[in-house]
């Protein structure tokens, strides 16, 4: 009996550890980011961005690979909202 106990703890333990927690906003190899009032806003008709619209994004784009720049509200009038971006990656398995 005893060893059941602690081969049912044992694997319970285990199950634990590797376990995915599953959150309902995340999405795999996206990230959303707002820039600063202070930063100059790089001017977007369609929504679409090039990756060279953001200097910080470089040195990104050769670790993890950048399909796509997106502002998420382009035709919105808020100062917070049209500052509002997504970025996603193409190599998704190389974040830690």
């Amino acid at each position: 009996m005893k060893y059941l106990i602690l081969t049912l703890f044992y694997c319970a333990s285990v199950l634990n550890v590797y376990s995915q927690n599953v959150h309902r906003w995340y999405q795999d190899g996206k990230v959303v980011f707002q820039l600063k009032q202070s930063e100059k806003r790089p001017i977007s008709e369609s929504g679409t961005l090039t990756i060279e619209a953001f200097q910080f994004l470089k040195d990104v784009e050769v670790i993890f690979g950048i399909e796509k720049v997106v502002q998420l509200h382009p035709g919105i009038n808020d100062k917070l909202l049209n500052r509002t971006y997504q970025v996603e990656f193409s190599e998704i398995n190389k974040v830690a």
